[in-house]
């Protein structure tokens, strides 16, 4: 949600605007959802090619877990079909991005 500020003489007031979501068919056309994608297959393939994280067995996985969990928290709010749980499954994709 953005905040207006409105000037009124010598007072403001604070008006609400709703951001406007753009309307998708599908998760696949986010593009939010296609850099999920790119960055896992990033991570993917740096876990498989550096030596010390492919041999640390439990950081490998847990990088390869954490970037895959991005892109399917999108998929799943978005099939959830509300505004709400999507942006409670956006907000599981941030976290997962910190891990």
């Amino acid at each position: 949600m953005r905040v207006e500020r409105v000037g009124v003489g010598n007072r403001f007031l604070y008006k609400s605007k709703k951001a406007k979501m753009a309307k998708y068919s599908s998760f696949e056309e986010m593009e939010v959802y296609q850099k999920a994608l790119q960055f896992g297959a990033k991570v993917y393939k740096l876990t498989l090619t550096n030596e010390k994280i492919a041999k640390d067995y439990g950081l490998k996985d847990q990088l390869q877990r954490a970037a895959l969990s991005i892109s399917n928290n999108i998929a799943e709010g978005f099939e959830r079909e509300t505004k709400k749980e999507l942006i409670r499954f956006l907000y599981f994709s941030k976290g997962s991005s910190g891990e």
